[in-house]
């Protein structure tokens, strides 16, 4: 089954400084966030794949 995280947004959600922008607080079901945070790479591994991957921008 799919799931948007923008489901039951509404428009007083949306703020605008300093830029537009939606804060969802618990956008996602528990097993969800859970298994991202779980298997999301650490800041080295994503420097090391932009290293070995010339095509990737990345700033620091």
């Amino acid at each position: 089954m799919a799931h948007s995280i923008l489901e039951g947004v509404s428009a007083d959600q949306v703020r605008h400084s300093p830029f537009s922008h939606i804060v969802i607080r618990n956008c996602l079901p528990a097993p969800y966030y859970q298994e991202l945070a779980a298997t999301y790479p650490n800041n080295d591994q994503i420097l090391e794949f932009c290293r070995n991957k010339p095509e990737s921008k990345i700033w620091l």
